[in-house]
């Protein structure tokens, strides 16, 4: 009994499962899925698609005559042996039903509905759906029984676009048994935002963990990344390249400062110490210097038109130093819409 605990304490699946097609014709009985061997080594090809169907057919053959109440209904079978899957899939791809498992011992197959479609086959299904399924239908089985297991996935998210990568990722959390962890080796935007979003509703629940410009040909000690504007900007950097700079912060505010690519040595002084006070906080918030106190108030750069206008969302304030101004100024500033410190200039903290 330990060993097979042991054998179920890691599940992975490598970045290769891509299994086109398939046609039972036949039932075969799989061996258990604890002594299941796919792959030996993680750049080798892991289809478990079709070994999956088999191992649903012949687990439903042997329960229809061994093990299933024979109060059962056929309507109720059916839902015990797919139900779960059905409703995965339909979290993740809305318009795509599974059906049924067809005839098994002829042209075997997952027939789903789709649209006006009845009975469409697995090979008809897009690489992205047939992706998305592959890793639902492989996770689902296991987590009937893997209940104290780290689940490892390396690259999640191929073949599938942004909104179905953050869905996927909904529904594995979500069939994740208690006791057991999710590990993923992505660059996948879809996939970090929703991990975000999870951590953001459940603290402590993801953790990430950021390989840049760590040197692996030393011992290292891996510890959970502070998830800063930084840390996005490096992820969006390796995962858009030169499109990162046109993903717009949440909020960003204007501060007193010389401008970037203004001459001398303090250009974005302001700016730089904000970003760095307020990174952890205040994740996805950008500091920007926009010239003087006047400058600010008065948008004379139109830097916060500019913002407001290619930047659906987000949220832009306005921040100047106190210097010399009364309390009634300040309360005059604020009605029209701009922050002022409490003290006469940043220094003074």
């Amino acid at each position: 009994q330990d060993q097979t605990e042991l054998r179920k304490a890691f599940s992975f699946r490598s970045a290769y499962r891509n299994d086109p097609q398939f046609e039972a014709g036949g039932l075969s009985r799989q061996a258990p899925l604890e002594d299941e061997i796919r792959f030996t080594f993680m750049i080798e090809n892991d289809a478990a698609v079709a070994r999956n169907y088999q191992r649903l057919a012949s687990q439903a053959l042997e329960d229809v005559f061994v093990n299933e109440d024979v109060a059962t209904t056929v309507g109720e079978f059916r839902e015990k042996v797919i139900g779960d899957i059905r409703a995965a899939v339909e979290r993740v791809f809305p318009a795509l039903a599974l059906n049924d498992l067809g005839n098994p011992l002829m042209n075997g197959t997952f027939r789903f509905d789709k649209g006006t479609s009845r009975g469409f086959l697995y090979k008809n299904l897009s690489g992205g759906e047939k992706a998305a399924f592959d890793l639902l239908l492989d996770f689902i089985l296991k987590s009937r029984t893997f209940t104290n297991t780290v689940y490892c996935i390396d690259e999640p998210e191929a073949h599938m676009n942004s909104k179905v990568q953050a869905s996927l990722l909904d529904e594995l959390y979500r069939c994740l048994p208690n006791g057991s962890q999710l590990w993923l080796a992505s660059h996948s935007v879809g996939m970090m935002r929703r991990a975000r979003d999870i951590n953001a509703t459940s603290p402590g629940s993801v953790a990430f963990l950021d390989f840049h410009d760590i040197d692996f040909d030393t011992p290292q000690v891996l510890r959970p990344a502070q998830v800063t504007r930084r840390f996005w900007e490096r992820v969006l950097n390796v995962a858009l390249d030169d499109l990162a700079t046109l993903v717009a912060p949440q909020c960003i505010v204007l501060c007193e400062g010389a401008p970037l690519g203004s001459p001398g040595k303090n250009t974005s002084h302001d700016a730089v110490c904000y970003d760095t006070i307020f990174e952890t906080e205040f994740p996805d918030t950008r500091f920007i210097s926009a010239g003087n106190s006047s400058d600010v108030q008065s948008d004379r750069l139109a830097i916060f038109s500019s913002i407001r206008e290619v930047a659906a969302g987000c949220n832009v304030m306005r921040l100047i130093d106190l210097d010399d101004h009364s309390l009634n100024d300040v309360a005059a500033l604020e009605k029209q819409g701009l922050r002022v410190l409490s003290r006469r200039h940043i220094e003074c903290f």
